[in-house]
């Protein structure tokens, strides 16, 4: 990585923000704005520079000394799991008002950015969905009482339903 670009990548974001966007945008002194709050805010001229020079805006943010907008991004994934939900995916599923999907029901059905940008941007899925007021769709402690027999009945079941999608795709 070129020092110099990131250098001044990094010089140029401690501008903009000493500029007034800091206060704007009610950003603690140690948090970066995400690259979307910066294109809102007509500050492309940096985000182009950081794409064009094949630089990392995390890097650059780290350079600075500053922290991730996690807030930020976990209302923009909050915001998007809450738009595939009211889509019918939720009654799709047979989910109840407060039950959120799993990670595994929304890779199934084709959500899979939504699941990349939030370890894209180091989030928790938990945390995501409780922001949405949702409840994790998890069985606590299902292993608790787990023994050989039924440990293998689980994990038939697991492959049954695996070869059956497996079969209907083949058809």
């Amino acid at each position: 990585m070129n020092e110099n670009k990131l250098k001044k990548a990094r010089e140029e974001l401690k501008f903009i923000l000493q500029n007034g966007l800091r206060e704007k945008l009610c950003l603690d002194i140690a948090v970066a704005p995400t690259t979307e709050q910066l294109r809102e805010n007509s500050h492309e001229n940096l985000i182009n520079y950081i794409h064009y020079n094949k630089l990392k805006y995390y890097d650059v943010i780290i350079s600075a000394g500053l922290k991730r907008n996690d807030k930020e991004n976990r209302k923009r994934a909050t915001k998007r799991l809450i738009n595939i939900l009211s889509n019918g995916f939720k009654e799709q599923l047979g989910l109840t008002d407060l039950q959120a999907p799993t990670k595994e029901q929304l890779r199934k059905h084709g959500y899979n950015q939504l699941l990349w940008f939030i370890y894209k941007k180091d989030l928790t899925y938990n945390k995501v969905i409780r922001e949405a007021g949702l409840i994790p769709n998890s069985q606590r402690n299902k292993w608790i009482d787990m023994t050989l027999n039924k440990a293998s009945e689980y994990l038939i079941r697991i492959i049954d339903e695996d070869l059956k999608d497996k079969v209907s795709l083949s058809k």
